[in-house]
């Protein structure tokens, strides 16, 4: 199926994971308003100005923002200095970057980004559920 299947795949997990939390996950939030700041502007302002908690927000926010990055042009790197005998050439602008690599070059750089990325979520999930 090639990319879209694989795309679809994970769409479908992403939906059996939010079905699973809807429907099996109990609410912890009590109903007579306690936290209530908790979603709001208010509340972000107020967990900010602690000192520990807001380093960390800041800290979490920057980390996810640099391997969101990661994960979009990582491929890309692949492409331009461990796959091809030159350079792959590169065409676009500031924000859009598309490689021109020919068929097998394509292929070897998603299947080295697919298996890194699988052992990265491997990771992550047994040190986030396991450890």
């Amino acid at each position: 199926g090639g990319n879209l299947a694989i795309g679809l795949f994970a769409a479908g997990l992403v939906a059996l994971n939010l079905t699973c939390t809807f429907l099996f996950l109990p609410e912890t939030r009590k109903a007579d308003g306690a936290g209530g700041h908790a979603r709001t502007l208010k509340g972000a302002s107020l967990a900010l100005r602690l000192p520990v908690v807001g380093r960390c927000l800041v800290l979490m926010l920057v980390f996810t923002t640099a391997f969101a990055q990661m994960e979009g042009t990582f491929s890309v790197y692949l492409l331009e200095r461990f796959l091809s005998s030159g350079p792959v050439p590169l065409t676009g602008g500031l924000f859009l970057q598309a490689a021109l690599p020919d068929a097998a070059v394509l292929r070897e750089a998603s299947l080295r980004a697919g298996w890194l990325f699988a052992l990265v979520g491997v990771l992550s999930a047994a040190v986030q559920g396991g450890v």
